[in-house]
């Protein structure tokens, strides 16, 4: 008997259930798009990023969020007690990691306007980070 899963749950996927979240942390709707949509890009810059690849979907959208919140400035001290995670060490290192290849990302995009919304590919990212 074969056992695949047809349909497993993306990354994205953990960022749009936590969407209503994400939206009572910001606090206003302006804040909440800049959440999400600089979470959508940090998903989007992991999906190059091998060592993503065997890390839970979950532990990498949690991870997103606090760093987008982190370089948004948005405290998240309350999306702890969301109590998201289950593990903590994971989380932090798909964390760091994300924000290290988001440093990347804009060191090789200085010379251009950052927009979230306005389609930025994370594909200028180099595959040999470390």
């Amino acid at each position: 008997m074969l056992h695949w899963y047809l349909n497993p749950a993306t990354i994205f996927m953990y960022l749009a259930v936590a969407r209503p979240l994400i939206q009572d942390l910001a606090g206003d709707n302006n804040g909440s798009t800049n959440i999400q949509a600089l979470s959508t890009y940090l998903l989007e810059l992991s999906v190059y990023d091998t060592f993503f690849s065997d890390k839970k979907g979950s532990s990498v959208a949690y991870a997103a969020i606090m760093v987008a919140m982190d370089v948004l400035h948005v405290p998240e001290k309350r999306l702890a007690q969301y109590q998201l995670e289950h593990s903590y060490h994971m989380t932090t290192l798909c964390a760091q990691r994300l924000r290290q290849v988001y440093n990347e990302a804009l060191l090789q995009l200085e010379d251009e306007v950052l927009d979230f919304g306005g389609g930025l590919s994370p594909a200028a990212v180099p595959c040999d980070i470390r």
